[in-house]
């Protein structure tokens, strides 16, 4: 029973070998893998089946746990930035941030949770030949910036570049990931005016 912790990340090993011990789990550098830290429990193990079924069975069949999905959304913004810590990358060229998995089921999920912050994105396949088939969840313009505002990394590369999407946004993106429904503002204005309220008292915009 193990479960191995890789990345070439410093600060993200120590992060992990850091919250495991405060856990009461023994962790270990193997010899051989000086980039991976492990943790040899049954006990550890188990707990994570129960947690995701999914565990243990390869990288296609994963999911995100239940607790995550019913999670408020302070936690489900963690799981986001540790997860993009991981298995994502901010971009600058274009400004992107894309979420990587050859789970199509946990890229659905994963949009699913974006959608609480606002974030709306775009699931792509990928094909290579001679390879099976991965997913990547990208999401730009003002749906970036709503869900970058949430997320907290660690690893300074990919948060100065999260930090300049932010700065260099315009307001006009910001207000870009507003969804608007065209040609319904003189049905708004007469259901107001039947009901005898004011524009301002809607937050709706003056003439509607």
């Amino acid at each position: 029973y193990k479960v191995d912790f890789h990345t070439h990340s410093d600060q993200l090993n120590d992060h992990y070998g850091a919250l495991a011990t405060r856990l009461g789990l023994n962790v270990k550098t193997p010899p051989s893998m000086p980039q991976n830290r492990r943790i040899n429990s049954k006990q550890f193990v188990t707990f994570l089946r129960q947690v995701s079924p999914g565990f243990g069975h390869g990288a296609r069949n994963k999911e995100v746990p239940t607790c995550i999905l019913q999670a408020d959304n302070e936690t489900v913004a963690a799981f986001l930035s540790t997860f993009l810590e991981g298995d994502g990358g901010v971009y600058t060229n274009p400004r992107a941030i894309i979420f990587f998995s050859s789970s199509k089921t946990l890229i659905g999920q994963i949009q699913g949770l974006l959608f609480r912050f606002g974030a709306i994105s775009r699931i792509v396949r990928q094909r290579k030949k001679g390879y099976a088939d991965c997913y990547k969840l990208v999401v730009k313009g003002g749906s970036m910036i709503e869900l970058a505002i949430n997320l907290s990394l660690i690893t300074p590369r990919k948060n100065e570049k999260l930090a300049d999407n932010l700065a260099a946004a315009p307001n006009k993106l910001r207000a870009a990931s507003l969804d608007t429904v065209p040609h319904v503002g003189h049905f708004i204005r007469k259901i107001r005016k039947a009901l005898g309220l004011y524009g301002y008292e809607l937050g709706l915009s003056r003439g509607t």
